[in-house]
């Protein structure tokens, strides 16, 4: 019985500790810096005058106002080139990884060999989906579209795919059941992960317990883009995708395989660079390899 999971460390590094709100967004010194008011009874006593120790380059007595502007000038130049560092190498690294989703070069398509790829059964794919158990913030609509996302982007492998509600595959009928795929949320079935797919009992399940728990340590993260990568990746198992890549952008890749070791970037750049690394749909290596196991030339 094949099984296949996407972990929590595997698929969600906001979950797993990685940085999830950009530096710019943390209180800098501007922010935790205010203007004091001071209440004073009786005269106003006359600015203290200011000494200088011989030989000293620093002032006893209040700093000019001149000098606390220039102060202030400085550290907003500091604060801005630092966002224009940190937006820069974003920039970078989002460039780099733009074109590793469109494009797989030669000897790219690598995987950890954690795996023997083989052939979809019945060279098509469908999907059922069972909304019970779902958690709240997820409607069934949303859920679905994902699902048909990833269907639509996986079938230019040359694999037909295609992703129906429970209630409209009740009524059609007429499917073999050893062609159809439940895709259903069941705590049991996932074993601690945000999804897993077992390729003998036929089901792609969602963990609502893990998504509660991302809501829960990081609610600013998008838990959609969580929920998209992991039914893309775990999509990928039943189009005969059983090694995960070594590509970090890829959808079926893995960022380390648990032995000290780490994903690959084009640019020879770590993976942490942005929040997320990994696509939500299948990329360009994910699609040849798809189409080598099964003999397909896409459409």
């Amino acid at each position: 019985m094949a099984v296949a999971s996407a972990s929590a460390a595997g698929l969600a590094p906001a979950l797993a500790g990685a940085r999830a709100v950009p530096l710019f967004a943390r209180r800098g010194p501007l922010q935790e810096t205010g203007a004091r008011r001071w209440r004073v009874r009786g005269p106003v006593p006359p600015p203290r005058k200011e000494r200088r120790l011989p030989g000293a380059f620093f002032r006893i007595g209040p700093r000019p106002a001149h000098a606390t502007i220039a102060r202030m000038k400085r550290i907003l130049i500091a604060l801005l080139c630092g966002a224009s560092a940190w937006a820069g190498a974003t920039g970078t690294a989002s460039s780099v990884r733009d074109r590793e989703i469109a494009t797989c070069l030669p000897g790219e398509a690598v995987t950890w060999g954690d795996g023997l790829d083989r052939p979809a059964p019945g060279h098509r794919v469908r999907l059922v989906y069972r909304h019970a158990g779902a958690p709240p913030w997820f409607d069934e609509a949303l859920v679905l579209g994902a699902l048909q996302r990833a269907a639509s982007a996986w079938s230019a492998c040359g694999i037909p795919a295609e992703a129906v509600r429970e209630a409209a595959a009740r009524t059609s009928g007429g499917d073999d059941p050893a062609a159809v795929t439940l895709v259903q949320w069941s705590e049991a079935a996932t074993r601690g992960n945000f999804a897993l797919a077992n390729l003998g009992d036929h089901t792609l399940s969602l963990s609502a317990a893990m998504f509660r728990l991302l809501a829960e340590r990081n609610p600013h993260h998008p838990a959609s883009q969580t929920l998209q990568m992991a039914i893309s990746h775990e999509m990928g198992h039943f189009f005969g995708l059983m090694a995960h890549s070594r590509r970090c952008v890829d959808a079926m890749s893995y960022y380390t395989n648990g032995r000290g070791e780490t994903c690959s970037t084009r640019d020879g750049g770590s993976h942490r660079a942005v929040v997320e690394y990994r696509s939500e749909l299948p990329t360009a290596c994910d699609i040849a390899r798809c189409r080598a196991v099964n003999g397909t030339k896409g459409r």
